[in-house]
């Protein structure tokens, strides 16, 4: 007698050219990043940028910030006497209080600790079903400390933009 059905193990070429894309993808970005000095954010790298950062005597600045998700955004934002008073995003002033924020050099330092606490509570085991693996990539300036350029690549997570990453475009303090 014949079995009735058999499992076919062949993977189809239409996945291979899945995981192709997504491997040439992950290579471009690491080589981007890479080739400009962009290296694994820890606790200690983090620490240590935020610190510096913060005696740095800087209070007023402006800062550029090109953003890419799905599209790319640039964000230029205004900050005096370490209040952000100003946003635009593509040229467009805001009115949104949350994206004052975000993109100043303390927001784009919030961001990165929470991914680190993400990443921290996923390795202890507090993390829950839904929690994903990130993976989190940096470099901050060598003058002023800020976050440069930030990578973070969800790896099987639901989010509709399993990646982000910004690049400071111009830096000028005030």
């Amino acid at each position: 007698m014949k079995p009735q059905s058999t499992v076919n193990r062949t993977t189809s070429p239409r996945r291979w050219l899945y995981i192709l894309g997504i491997v040439t993808i992950l290579a471009s970005w690491a080589i981007y990043f890479i080739r400009d000095g962009v290296s694994d954010v820890d606790q200690l790298l983090f620490n240590d940028a935020k610190s510096a950062w913060n005696n740095s005597g800087i209070h007023s600045y402006e800062i550029e910030v090109l953003v890419t998700t799905f599209q790319k955004d640039r964000y230029v934002v205004s900050v005096r006497d370490s209040e952000v008073f100003a946003v635009e995003l593509n040229g467009t002033p805001l009115k949104r209080l949350h994206a004052f924020e975000t993109w100043s050099v303390d927001g784009m330092f919030e961001t990165i600790a929470r991914d680190l606490e993400h990443v921290e509570n996923l390795n202890s085991g507090n993390a829950g079903p839904e929690t994903c693996e990130i993976l989190i990539k940096g470099a901050f300036d060598t003058r002023f400390h800020f976050p440069r350029k930030y990578l973070r690549f969800e790896i099987g997570g639901q989010n509709q933009t399993p990646d982000v990453s910004w690049e400071v475009t111009r830096f000028d303090r005030l």
